[in-house]
């Protein structure tokens, strides 16, 4: 769905996971207050669902100074041609594996980083010439797999280890192909880490301007609580407990890329806003650099006060 003027550059990016404008009160709520309150300002939503609904409508009248609504479905189908592995040229494939390799590889997150932007940036140049096909397919990927279910989760079922990092990409990569669909912004906005920090930190990154994030709830944390208590992801029954270190090693995949993904956007954000001071804690115990983050609810309690 596009709305009106997609083609003019907003004032404001806003990234979107869940909330507006297909979902009443909270954030949502919140959203709407911005948009509105700021009529001066222009404003383009990039919105990150998870499964397309028929007939979907907006449930907030979009304002006049919103000039697009872009979507995304983190669980519809691939089309076709990313399914099928691409002839990419070969010298390009292995320097691309090479980076995706030390990523996944990699223990530390400052080693993890930087491999996945150098990761990022061989498939952006690649663009059309590798596909999910090729990681489903490629002979460098299952070497890779092979790597890390040895490295990490050899007491797993390999077909157990090897669905749960299917199923963990498939949305990335359903994201990531979305980025050409993101609308040209002065500045990013995300309203929560995770998936929408992911392209929020992606695009401001690709198009050199200003990335924030707000965070009302923290999101790695929220992950975490509803990972660890899932019964959707396998695993044995002595593992089934409520804190992460005694999780299953496939639970632990997917608490690990949330934690990555909040602390990426952490490092991307100029500017990390958030409402207390302990969710400022919190942030900071995932890896966000304090002097990043601004509490906004102390300032405007404060401000009222004085």
């Amino acid at each position: 769905m596009s709305h009106t003027n997609a083609q003019q550059i907003a004032d404001v990016g806003l990234f979107l996971e869940g909330t507006y404008p297909y979902v009443l009160g909270g954030v949502s709520a919140w959203v709407d207050q911005i948009i509105r309150g700021l009529p001066e300002l222009t404003f383009s939503l990039f919105y990150i669902g998870s499964e397309r609904k028929a007939n979907q409508e907006p449930l907030y009248p979009l304002p006049s100074n919103v000039l697009s609504l872009e979507e995304v479905y983190l669980h519809d189908r691939l089309p076709e041609s990313d399914l099928k592995p691409a002839r990419t040229p070969s010298a390009r494939r292995k320097d691309c594996y090479r980076w995706i390799a030390n990523f996944y590889l990699s223990e530390q997150h400052d080693e993890k980083a930087p491999a996945f932007w150098k990761m990022i940036d061989c498939l952006d140049a690649l663009d059309g010439l590798f596909t999910f096909g090729n990681l489903c397919s490629d002979r460098d990927a299952w070497e890779i797999l092979l790597r890390a279910y040895d490295g990490f989760a050899q007491d797993e079922s390999f077909i157990d280890f090897f669905w749960t990092l299917r199923f963990v990409h498939m949305p990335l990569w359903m994201l990531w192909q979305s980025r050409n669909r993101v609308p040209k912004a002065r500045v990013y906005h995300s309203v929560s880490a995770g998936y929408a920090g992911l392209i929020g930190a992606i695009c401001a990154r690709r198009n050199r301007v200003p990335f924030f994030l707000t965070e009302h709830g923290i999101y790695t944390k929220e992950r975490i609580a509803e990972i660890s208590q899932a019964d959707w992801i396998y695993e044995e029954s002595s593992h089934r407990i409520t804190f992460s270190e005694g999780l299953g090693k496939l639970k632990q995949i997917w608490i690990g890329l949330f934690a990555f993904l909040g602390q990426l956007a952490y490092d991307q954000a100029e500017r990390i806003l958030t409402l207390y001071d302990g969710n400022a804690a919190t942030q900071i115990e995932f890896g966000a650099d304090r002097n990043k983050i601004t509490v906004i609810l102390f300032k405007f309690m404060k401000g009222c006060c004085c």
